[in-house]
């Protein structure tokens, strides 16, 4: 590919993209946690999080240690 473009190919492909939503980065984000612990399902993960937000410190931090020490997470 000597002349690579930033766009897709076709009629449309040179329209630009708005930015994300607040919502959207959060989906994103959230979306990628799921996927990097072997997907996990919503229901699961709403557990988890219940979990990590009642817990003393960061919840962030609460939560991520939670799903390492998930025992699919550690087999997958």
């Amino acid at each position: 590919p000597v002349n690579k473009r930033e766009y897709g190919p076709g009629q449309h492909g040179q329209r630009r993209k708005g930015k994300l939503s607040d919502f959207g980065l959060q989906l994103r984000a959230k979306q990628k946690l799921k996927g990097h612990y072997g997907d996990v399902s919503e229901k699961q993960f709403r557990k988890v999080y219940e979990e990590a937000d009642r817990r003393k410190g960061d919840t962030s931090e609460n939560l991520i240690g939670l799903l390492e020490s998930r025992l699919d997470a550690v087999v997958y």
